[in-house]
């Protein structure tokens, strides 16, 4: 076995084999669901939902700010789901 770095986490692991690129647990959390991982960035997207409840326009009187907020959040969240085909598993776009 070879001492690998994981480009996800920065830990090092024993790779099994050139097909393993990221150690385990960074690839047990890419098949969880509950997160969106890209180039080392979890982005849990419950949380993001929970953003957009709280910030949501309706509950602060259709202010500007919260308006282009949820905007923005609604645009990352249609980015998570173009990336997986629109794929939901779980209520969470899947991981890569």
């Amino acid at each position: 076995m070879k001492r690998k770095i994981c480009p996800d986490c920065g830990r090092t692991f024993n790779q099994a084999g050139k097909w393993q690129v990221i150690c385990r647990r960074c690839y047990a959390i890419s098949k969880s669901g509950d997160s969106f991982k890209k180039d080392g960035v979890h982005i849990e997207v419950d949380l993001l939902k929970k953003i957009r409840l709280l910030c949501h326009p309706d509950k602060h009187d259709g202010s500007e700010l919260s308006t282009s907020v949820t905007a923005e959040i609604n645009l990352l969240m249609n980015k998570i789901k173009s990336l997986h085909d629109g794929k939901i598993k779980n209520g969470h776009a899947c991981p890569i």
